[in-house]
């Protein structure tokens, strides 16, 4: 699952303020202003410093499951091919790795072959829009991200 950023929140924050004008009549809203957005921010926990070196890893990971899903390696889904048999699974590593990571839409292409930033946007906004159509996309989203989950955080059957 995503994790949004302490300043993402306050945008979402001030985004639904001015949507809904905050809720407040017109007297309140000259009185108070907009100073809820410190509070939010202020009770945030600051963000942390992004590591490259573990979202790459994660990206890694990312490649893999999804590759092990869809049965390609990942030479296949790096590789400058445009079958939809290789296409589909590239544009889900590569939604999840944006979804998943903190690595800029540069370093996403540049996993998966050496690709532009703007194929990452066309993937993400592909997937989205699928998974408001599409039942069957939803179920292999679904099903990857719990692959993934497990891949990230493997559960053991140690007892303690």
């Amino acid at each position: 699952m995503r994790t949004y950023t302490k300043n993402e929140v306050v945008d979402h924050v001030k985004a639904e303020l001015e949507r809904t004008g905050g809720l407040m009549t017109d007297q309140e809203r000259s009185k108070f202003g907009y100073g809820v957005l410190g509070v939010v921010h202020s009770a945030l926990p600051d963000d942390p410093e992004p590591d490259p070196e573990q979202d790459l890893a994660l990206a890694n990971k990312i490649k893999a499951v999804v590759c092990g899903y869809f049965e390609i390696s990942t030479g296949e889904i790096e590789a400058c091919l445009r079958k939809r048999e290789i296409t589909f699974p590239r544009h889900c590593a590569m939604y999840f790795t944006e979804r998943l990571t903190g690595l800029s839409l540069k370093s996403i292409g540049s996993l998966y072959g050496g690709r532009d930033h703007s194929t990452v946007i066309y993937a993400r906004d592909l997937l989205n829009d699928l998974l408001d159509t599409d039942k069957e996309v939803r179920r292999k989203i679904a099903e990857i991200e719990k692959l993934i989950k497990e891949h990230i955080n493997p559960v053991t059957d140690e007892t303690v």
